[in-house]
């Protein structure tokens, strides 16, 4: 008797254990099946993938901060990839390279809208969304395009350097190339203006390849080559080779230069008068805003199918304002 009594006492609380793990077990396994737990809510930091169209590109410096520090702000990992020069090619790949590895969304520069198309469609069917920032490829399956109207900003710059030359003379654009569609947009933006001035003539159009060297290389081949009064200059390293080659042959005041951004050089060529007026995009606001709402629509909100920055003319008369406003 006393055997069975110290058998109960031994085998009660084994007992025990097991029936209460079979409870905890059996109530894990419904509540798991019931309510499906969705473990990402857990862990909704996203990974966003921003390429590039040039590393070490100082305009793109900006983009790249504007979008880290909203990365930062809103708690999302962010990758800041892209070709080392301009390289449509490598784009594509590092393109294909963030569809591979299934990241949460792409932000990208888009060289060629018709080269891209089918790699950013191509994002799209495998869930990721893809926003364009600085080149729009409206025809693709993108969900948003953040940056400057190009075409706009073509035309806002014609009619600049239609008044300084007064309506009268020889121009020569300095692009920084020919594929791109936010500079063929601000070419045509430009040309459109030039075709109400009968007496403006467009002598030649040239390509620096989104390069300080190349658009030196081009200003002198155009400013040797024709009789010009004016260099429009459509990306951000063009109107300082231009700059550099006009007070080279010591034409500053005579040929007459617009471009496009506010690096630190062309605005002190403003300074100097040497260039006459640039018109300054927001390129740290494009980075920010694309970041953000990329963010937004991960998060099931709509955003605007395109969302654009402003740009503002630059010139002597209110470059030490603008530059206050930077650097504050």
């Amino acid at each position: 008797m006393k055997k069975l009594i110290l058998s109960i006492i031994i085998l009660l609380p084994l007992v025990a254990l097991i029936f209460l793990y079979n409870f905890l077990f059996s109530f894990h396994k419904n509540n798991t099946e019931n309510k499906k737990y969705d473990l990402n809510k857990f862990n909704e930091r996203y990974y966003f993938t921003l390429i590039s169209h040039s590393l070490g590109n100082p305009y793109w410096e900006r983009v790249r901060k504007g979008a880290e520090d909203a990365a930062n702000e809103i708690g999302v990992t962010l990758e800041y990839t892209g070709p080392t020069e301009s390289n449509l090619t490598e784009e594509l790949r590092l393109i294909e390279i963030a569809i591979a590895v299934k990241v949460d969304g792409i932000i990208t520069h888009v060289f060629d809208e018709q080269q891209f198309m089918p790699v950013i469609n191509k994002a799209i069917e495998k869930g990721i969304p893809v926003i364009t920032i600085d080149t729009d490829a409206p025809k693709s399956k993108r969900i948003s395009y953040v940056g400057t109207d190009n075409y706009d900003a073509g035309t806002q710059a014609g009619k600049i350097l239609a008044q300084l030359l007064k309506g009268k003379g020889n121009v020569g654009i300095i692009t920084g190339n020919f594929e791109p569609a936010n500079l063929k947009q601000r070419v045509d933006g430009f040309k459109s203006v030039m075709e109400r001035y009968p007496n403006i003539n467009i002598v030649d159009i040239q390509s620096s390849n989104i390069s300080l060297l190349g658009a030196t290389e081009k200003a002198q081949f155009i400013l040797a080559n024709n009789n010009v009064d004016a260099l429009y200059c459509t990306s951000s390293l063009d109107p300082i080779g231009a700059a550099r080659v006009v007070v080279s042959r010591g034409l500053q005041g005579r040929v007459k230069i617009v471009g496009f951004d506010d690096l630190p050089d062309t605005l002190e060529y403003i300074k100097q008068e040497v260039v006459d007026a640039t018109l300054a995009q927001q390129p740290y606001k494009m980075g920010n805003e694309a970041v953000k709402r990329m963010y937004d629509f991960k998060k099931g909100k709509s955003i605007p199918a395109s969302i654009h920055t402003p740009v503002e003319p630059i010139t002597k008369h209110n470059v030490q304002d603008y530059q206050k406003t930077v650097e504050e």
